[in-house]
């Protein structure tokens, strides 16, 4: 991997994004560690933004199930087990890091100081899972069904309080009473009544997997638009050079590429300077462009082009019609804005097609 990424690396190493973060930990919230069961209701609700939709991505993982199993069998059986303390220890490491800030040294020496919070709740997530299959492997025999029926009834009320409380938008009667039913049903399963469990979980993964796009809904959305038959039949004569213009959002950024049209700012995941050395930044803009980021460009105008970032991933620019030729642009997407009023002898924006809220201009 270092052998042949290492282009890649020192590009990324290099730059203000995320090259220079520097993170220290404590960047999460106590209940974002416990809210898995939010996982029942992603695929069918859509009550956070779709781009930001990934930071609540994790396994449906009951935690702290895994953990308070793991503990009370090496308790009850006196016994040690090295895999069972190795993932307590780095969970217990990975947790102290998202809650708690860290100093400068250690976050250096545990080499943590690039990882955002919200990034390992994945890791954390994935080993909580590990830890109820290694107590399986260990401990096949049910647990007494009053320590089963506690365990149940404790997390699944723990899961709805935490999942609630870190999304408030998903509280909703019916999905409080499908949390506790589910997690309950899981809880009880796990400890006590493990002949159901196969099933059971099947069933309710088919669920919270199968019913996410595109796999319930097929790609029609993306592939079968007016807008997509409109980039594909552009680049089936010209694979000329696109940028995205809108002050909105970044999502159709990666939309021409789909189709085989060359996009400027489609997320960049280091700085393309074969395309911005073109133009004469200054060091201010050649720090906004020099990063791995969604690029949304807001407007063309007739005034110098403007470089901006509020925050690590996303770069904000204005570009000027002489910036957009120097580019090497062909065609321009955007949505609705009219940029024949930018029109000269030399530069001209001729619109070939209208579809789908976008305009597609040559």
């Amino acid at each position: 991997v270092l052998q042949t990424s290492a282009d890649a690396i020192s590009l990324l190493q290099s730059s203000e994004y995320p090259g220079k973060r520097f993170i220290s930990g404590g960047d999460i919230t106590w209940d974002w560690l416990f809210n898995s069961g939010l996982g029942l209701f992603m695929p069918f609700s859509g009550f956070t933004n779709p781009q930001y939709a990934f930071n609540m991505v994790q396994f449906f993982d009951l935690a702290p199930l895994g953990i308070i199993l793991a503990v009370y069998m090496m308790v009850r059986q006196k016994k040690a087990d090295f895999l069972l303390c190795s993932f307590l220890l780095i969970n217990g490491i990975f947790m102290i890091f998202c809650l708690v800030t860290w100093p400068h040294w250690l976050a250096v020496a545990t080499l943590l100081f690039q990882v955002p919070g919200g990034r390992m709740i994945i890791p954390i997530s994935f080993i909580n899972v590990l830890l109820i299959i290694r107590v399986f492997t260990l401990w096949p025999k049910p647990i007494g069904w009053k320590i089963a029926l506690a365990l149940a009834v404790g997390i699944s009320a723990f899961s709805a309080w935490a999942s609630f409380h870190y999304c408030a938008d998903a509280y909703f009667a019916h999905n409080v009473a499908v949390l506790l039913v589910i997690t309950f049903i899981a809880v009880f399963s796990i400890c006590q009544v493990r002949r159901f469990l196969g099933p059971f979980l099947l069933g309710l993964f088919l669920c919270i997997g199968g019913m996410i796009n595109p796999i319930a809904r097929g790609t029609a959305c993306v592939y079968d638009t007016d807008l997509a038959h409109e980039i594909a039949a552009v680049t089936a004569v010209d694979v000329g050079r696109w940028i995205v213009v809108s002050d909105d959002n970044t999502l159709m950024n990666n939309y021409p590429p789909i189709f085989g049209a060359p996009t400027i700012n489609s997320y960049n995941t280091y700085a393309a300077w074969e395309n911005w050395n073109k133009l004469d930044l200054t060091d201010s803009a050649k720090k906004v462009v020099n990063r791995c980021a969604h690029f949304k460009i807001k407007a063309i105008t007739e005034e110098p082009s403007t470089f901006s970032s509020e925050h690590g991933d996303l770069a904000e620019i204005t570009l000027s019609r002489d910036d957009v030729k120097r580019l090497g642009v062909s065609y321009v997407m955007t949505d609705f804005v009219d940029l024949q009023p930018l029109n000269t002898d030399d530069i001209q924006f001729v619109p070939l097609a209208w579809a789908n809220g976008f305009i597609i201009y040559q």
